[in-house]
């Protein structure tokens, strides 16, 4: 770029030398920035020239949802890193490009409700409890930990029921009932 002539007048004026005189015109050096913005951001200021030396402060604005990551540039005077905004020196051409984090994509997938069966597990009723007889059925107390179970009622069949599968709304971290734990009759 024109930066000046010799005898300090502008770009483009008149001269009337009364003797051999030689006027000279100087330039500045300019390089040029290149900024790039990956998906779901902009960056600041726009791609142009800058004179040599000069400091350039540079910015990454996230859209919405996403997160500023790093800054990848190359050139002297570039930088590379994850400062937001930064200065950098214009020593030589420079191309810095923005990279930015998309959204946490999180889905919430709602588990069936665990099914615990009780049933065909033969029970000897005491004598106090007679054929056709309605019953509470209450789940032994390592069921009971692990599950909140629904009052059910079964009916007794000669003196011994099979009873009816039951359904159990899980507490946080149910396990299935072990086998050999039949429910207790109160």
């Amino acid at each position: 770029y024109f930066s000046s002539w010799s005898d300090g007048g502008a770009i483009s004026h008149t001269v009337a030398p009364t003797n051999n005189t030689t006027y000279t015109a100087k330039f500045g050096t300019q390089y040029y920035l290149t900024m790039n913005a990956g998906t779901g951001g902009k960056v600041s200021p726009a791609s142009s020239w800058r004179t040599a030396g000069t400091s350039v402060s540079i910015s990454a604005t996230p859209s919405a949802g996403y997160s500023f990551s790093k800054w990848t540039g190359s050139g002297t005077g570039s930088f590379s890193g994850t400062t937001n905004p930064v200065n950098i020196t214009m020593n030589g051409p420079i191309t810095e490009t923005a990279t930015f984090t998309p959204p946490v994509q999180v889905t919430v997938q709602q588990l069936p409700p665990v099914v615990h069966s009780a049933s065909m597990v033969p029970i000897t009723a005491p004598r106090k409890h007679l054929p056709g007889r309605r019953v509470r059925l209450i789940p032994s107390r390592p069921l009971r930990r692990r599950m909140v179970a629904q009052v059910f009622a079964t009916t007794l069949v000669a003196g011994v029921t099979a009873g009816p599968s039951h359904t159990a709304s899980p507490q946080p971290r149910a396990r299935p009932t072990p086998r050999n734990s039949a429910p207790n009759i109160t």
